[in-house]
């Protein structure tokens, strides 16, 4: 709760804009992804066809598909995703610099610094650890 009071307070509106661009670019990555899980279940079913079809061909002696060319990948959401992704390191490292700024001043601001800090430790010794 103190947390909404605060985003919702005029004073902090330049940190809740910074917010509201990171969850839009959060829900555009999402409708991204479904888009290019939509596709990849839809061509799996097909390649399922396709083999159920080539199997009963060759039962009853028979060969020759016809056309199974493949559906090609949603390749704008593929860029997009890239974008996305890129979008969300700049929104959230301004974000994070927007917060420093008022954390002094704003215990509840403060706990989420410390968290944030915490949790980009963890994740880049991961990333650290996963690259050797």
């Amino acid at each position: 709760l103190a947390l909404f009071d605060f985003l919702q307070s005029p004073k902090h509106e330049a940190v809740s804009l910074q917010f509201m661009r990171i969850y839009d670019t959060i829900i555009q990555f999402c409708a991204a992804v479904d888009r290019m899980a939509m596709w990849a279940e839809a061509e799996a079913n097909r390649l399922r066809l396709v083999a159920d079809r080539q199997e009963e061909l060759e039962a009853a002696g028979e060969w020759g598909l016809g056309n199974t060319e493949p559906t090609p990948p949603p390749l704008e959401d593929c860029a997009r995703i890239a974008k996305l992704k890129s979008e969300f390191e700049i929104h959230f490292k301004n974000l994070r610099a927007k917060l420093y700024q008022v954390a002094e001043d704003e215990p509840v601001i403060r706990s989420l610094v410390f968290r944030v800090d915490f949790s980009e430790f963890y994740s880049s010794r991961e990333d650290n650890s996963t690259k050797q």
